[in-house]
C-alpha cells in the first residue's frame, strides 16, 4: 500500500485529503444554512400573516363594531400581547439552551 494513501490520500498528492475535507465542511455548512433559511422564512411568515389577517380584518372591525366595542376589542389584544410575555417567561431561551441535553432529559 503506498504511503499517501495510508496518510489519507487517495494515491494523490497529500494535499488533496485536506481539500476533500474543506469541501465536505463546507458543504455541511451550506447544508445547515440552507435548512436555518427555511424555517427562519416559516417563522417570519407566520408573523407576516398574523398582521396581514390583522389588517384585513380592520375594514370587519369597523363596520360591524360599534367605536367603544372595537375599543374593548383593542385593550383584550393589548391585555394578551402584554400577557404573553408572562405566558412565555423565557421559555424559548430555555429550550434552546437545554437543547443538546435532550437526551439526558427525555431518556427513561
Amino acid at each position: 500500500m503506498p504511503r499517501q494513501m495510508l496518510r489519507g490520500g487517495h494515491g494523490l498528492d497529500p494535499g488533496s485529503a485536506v481539500i476533500g475535507r474543506i469541501k465536505l465542511i463546507k458543504w455541511i455548512m451550506f447544508k445547515d444554512l440552507r435548512s436555518l433559511g427555511k424555517e427562519s422564512v416559516i417563522y417570519g411568515l407566520s408573523t407576516v400573516g398574523a398582521r396581514l389577517l390583522n389588517f384585513v380584518l380592520m375594514p370587519f372591525y369597523t363596520h360591524y363594531l360599534l367605536p367603544a366595542e372595537y375599543g374593548v376589542v383593542a385593550t383584550v389584544f393589548s391585555y394578551i400581547a402584554f400577557l404573553n410575555i408572562f405566558y412565555q417567561y423565557g421559555m424559548d431561551q430555555a429550550y434552546m439552551r437545554y437543547y443538546g441535553e435532550r437526551e439526558k432529559a427525555f431518556s427513561t
